[in-house]
């Protein structure tokens, strides 16, 4: 991150409280504010993928995002399980197995495996209860070597960007009462993402004031995940 930093600012007379001010976008507009939340939304209402894909939006996404920071520094991570029988195994607290057939999720089409992770154990469970998981949460930790994937780190964004008006579209998604139904518009922002980047870390929603917290999505875990658990640390069962 500091070497970054330092880039930005001896090349681009920036510092990081205004990395997301670069205009490098294709138009070369900051889009903030309004203009920005505007955008976002015509944006994520389209229901063809195809449309979403040649929407003007996605090429200024596309655009922004390629010179974000990635995390530098070691993650400790979080998954869970919702568990109605034994206790699971470190080696059932991974993604799908490779091998199982797998619907579309919020940043995966449907036949892809990630590995969803929160880099907090309270917003784990706030995740937990939020998408009304069955049984008992039982947790594993990880440990995400940083150097060797090249995750975006989209926690900096100002509230009023485009950026983060896009990620706010996208949890939006499937959310009764909030947004549209069906995950197109997070599955293509995802793809958008992983051509450059192996994961992201995005702000989690459903955290609150003094307890924020943050969601680290792998889109390629297999197969490496396994070497990626904690090994001072087995599935623990989360007791409120």
């Amino acid at each position: 991150m500091a070497e970054y930093d330092e880039f930005l600012s001896e090349n681009l007379g920036l510092d990081d409280q205004n990395i997301w001010d670069i205009e490098f976008s294709n138009t070369g507009r900051r889009i903030r504010g309004t203009e920005g939340y505007k955008l976002s939304t015509e944006w994520a209402r389209l229901l063809d993928r195809d449309d979403l894909i040649k929407h003007p939006a996605a090429e200024e996404f596309r655009s922004l995002i390629s010179n974000v920071s990635h995390v530098n520094s070691s993650i400790l991570c979080f998954r869970v399980r919702g568990v109605t029988g034994k206790s699971p195994s470190s080696c059932e607290m991974g993604p799908p197995p490779i091998d199982c057939k797998t619907i579309g999720g919020r940043y995966n089409n449907p036949g892809e495996h990630v590995l969803y992770l929160s880099d907090s154990e309270d917003g784990l469970i706030r995740e937990f209860k939020a998408q009304k998981m069955k049984g008992y949460p039982y947790i594993q930790r990880y440990n995400l070597p940083v150097d060797k994937l090249c995750i975006a780190d989209f926690n900096k964004i100002p509230q009023d960007h485009f950026v983060c008006h896009v990620f706010s579209k996208a949890e939006e998604c499937n959310v009764k009462g909030r947004g549209i139904p069906g995950y197109n518009f997070s599955q293509i922002v995802s793809e958008i993402v992983k051509v450059n980047f192996d994961g992201m870390r995005v702000p989690g929603v459903n955290g609150k004031i003094g307890q924020h917290y943050s969601n680290v999505i792998v889109f390629r875990p297999f197969p490496g995940w396994c070497n990626w658990l904690d090994s001072g640390f087995t599935p623990y069962r989360y007791h409120q």
